[in-house]
């Protein structure tokens, strides 16, 4: 993969980065940036800890790209890229090829198109919406990776663990440029934690500092590792390849969502634990397909059209116009609109 890497994706460059707290209040700051644990030798984590659905976030997905219109303003940022979006966005175009047997083999990804610059998110749909309401344990499921981040971080080196904190506003943020083939793109991606004593260089521009904590099930049958190695390690590797993440910490969790175990994945790695069930060149292939076609159908330079490309596992993406979209289809908010006239 490593041409590939070369020819069609580039290095992420950190050029910025933000916090929200627990209010969701936006600070351009590294206040909720948290460490790594330097000692890992830790015992059974129980991660309903304190556990309070209540006060769970379930983010909008837009969302995530308005935190980032929020930066541009802030520091006046001069645009000169093709593609604004997030992470969460382009890796879940990766992964596409690789859905067709998941809950998420369908998805709403929005395009607005102003200044010449393309901005792109998805959306979330009814059916993932549905299913929030049909699996309430879901929600408990989010909460014990947000436990888990808690049980593996400070915020200092060396520091204190800190449990008290019942919600998962809270968020550290890096902003990042790119190269992907032909296309420049600026996006944004949360980071769980930083490798003590590994920070790089402020200003370097290098992300090999920081690090992703997971949670999964553990593997006890073949078909457990089946749909672990097919699906979530393809989703992880997407992840941490467009942030320049080279290691992922997995607690490994029994259904009562106790910790019994850590697993430690390299990235270099993940793709040969695939067993050829996915492929690396294909998501990039994928991805660097879908921009093109986004590139070349949003065309029309106004704030208030958005194209919506729409996937359903059946192998076609499905465009629209949308002259007057729904407010859940509307890429760029009114303040952001108004400040970049």
């Amino acid at each position: 993969c490593s041409k590939l890497y070369i020819s069609l994706i580039g290095k992420p460059i950190e050029i910025g980065h933000f916090s929200i707290d627990s209010n969701k209040r936006m600070h351009f700051d590294k206040r909720q940036m948290k460490y790594l644990l330097s000692d890992l030798k830790i015992g059974e984590l129980d991660l309903n800890a304190d556990y309070s659905p209540g006060l769970l976030q379930q983010y909008v997905t837009i969302e995530k790209l308005h935190t980032l219109l929020k930066w541009i303003l802030h520091f006046k940022v001069k645009l000169n890229v093709d593609f604004v979006t997030v992470r969460g966005t382009l890796s879940r175009i990766m992964c596409t090829p690789y859905s067709s047997k998941t809950y998420r083999n369908n998805w709403d990804i929005c395009a607005t198109k102003l200044n010449g610059i393309i901005y792109l998110t998805a959306v979330d749909t009814d059916k993932e919406i549905a299913r929030i309401d049909e699996f309430p344990q879901l929600v408990r499921y989010m909460s014990w990776g947000y436990k888990f981040e808690q049980y593996l971080t400070t915020a200092q080196v060396d520091g204190e663990v800190d449990l008290t904190s019942r919600n998962n506003h809270e968020e550290y943020c890096i902003v990042l440029k790119n190269k992907f083939n032909d296309f420049s793109l600026l996006y944004q991606a949360e980071i769980d934690a930083v490798i003590p004593h590994q920070f790089s260089q402020t200003g370097s521009g290098d992300t090999s500092c920081y690090i992703e904590l997971k949670t999964s099930q553990i593997l006890k049958r073949t078909t457990d590792v089946f749909n672990f190695c097919s699906g979530k390690l393809n989703t992880w590797w997407a992840q941490s390849y467009l942030t320049g993440i080279t290691e992922i910490i997995c607690g490994r969790r029994n259904e009562n969502g106790i910790v019994k175990y850590l697993d430690f994945y390299k990235i270099s790695d993940i793709q040969d634990m695939a067993y050829g069930l996915w492929s690396p060149e294909v998501c990039l292939n994928f991805c660097d397909k879908f921009l093109k076609l986004v590139k070349r159908i949003t065309t029309e330079d106004n704030p208030n059209i958005v194209y919506k490309f729409s996937y359903t596992g059946d192998g076609i993406v499905h465009i629209e116009k949308l002259a007057n979209p729904e407010d859940k289809y509307k890429v760029l908010p009114g303040w952001y609109k108004t400040a970049m006239e």
